[in-house]
């Protein structure tokens, strides 16, 4: 659980789970009562390989990749448990910038979307309550975009 500011939080919110599996393995770390972005937790949840660990953000593909992205990349960060971006320090904000250009160049994107979820979840629409950032590219096809929540 995470308390912030008069308010409580379970570490994910479990309505807003895509499919079963996500699903089933929310309600395991909720039950476990461990945040799955905290840094010694990451490996033990996330079903998909660290890509890049760098000094303050780990990288690795989303679980459950947003509907027709091509690419879909979680960049979460270690050095704290945070909710919010405001207390990044700057050299944090310039590697996920780092992170960014560094995943459109190895992976020739041609272009992408930088999504930070921070604060509370029903503002964000995320379903994660740790500082996170999903870097995402579409397909190219303007009859398949790719949708996500927000709020």
């Amino acid at each position: 659980m995470i308390t912030k500011k008069n308010l409580t939080l379970p570490f994910l919110k479990e309505s807003v789970a895509r499919n079963r599996e996500q699903l089933d393995l929310m309600h395991k770390i909720n039950t476990d009562g461990n945040c799955p972005f905290c840094e010694s937790n990451f490996s033990k949840y996330h079903p998909k390989p660290i890509i890049r660990d760098c000094k303050f953000w780990l990288i690795s593909e989303n679980m459950t990749k947003y509907q027709n992205a091509k690419y879909h990349f979680l960049v979460v960060l270690k050095s704290s448990h945070q909710i919010e971006h405001g207390s990044l320090r700057s050299k944090e904000k310039l590697e996920l910038f780092e992170i960014w250009e560094w995943l459109e160049r190895e992976y020739d994107i041609p272009g992408s979307t930088l999504i930070l979820r921070s604060g509370h979840w029903d503002y964000t629409g995320g379903s994660v309550s740790h500082l996170h950032a999903h870097i995402v590219s579409g397909s190219g096809d303007d009859n398949k975009p790719v949708m996500t929540r927000v709020g």
